[in-house]
């Protein structure tokens, strides 16, 4: 295979820069190119979990089904976010209310403020 350089070919090229440039090896590094080990799975796992640390997760409110017939929208500098008014609109279901009741009692969504 083309550019594949066995154990001995880099053991009798050891000393001559000039065959492993033309083998294609850098003379500095070629030893330690050919001893790769995988990483262990748990180092693995964790840097998958730091990257989510990072990220930014949806609003629990977008799990609520129809939680648009539900919450009201006020300005907050200058964007609209999505609250929860003080009553439950006519056309809310009741289940989706509670599920939103209990995300505004967990932090997890604001309430509208009174005009």
């Amino acid at each position: 295979m083309a550019g594949i350089v066995s154990d001995q070919a880099l053991t009798e090229t050891d000393n001559d820069p000039r065959a492993l440039r033309l083998a294609g090896v850098c003379a500095n590094n070629h030893r330690m190119n050919r001893r790769i080990r995988p990483l262990p799975v748990s180092l693995l796992l964790l840097a998958a979990w730091g990257l989510t640390l990072g990220a930014v997760q949806p609003p629990a409110y977008l799990s609520v089904k129809d939680f648009e017939q539900c919450l009201a929208q006020q300005a907050r500098g200058s964007h609209r976010e999505w609250c929860l008014p003080v009553a439950s609109p006519a056309a809310c279901p009741h289940h989706s209310w509670q599920q939103l009741v209990d995300l505004k009692k967990s932090g997890q969504l604001a309430a509208c403020h009174q005009p």
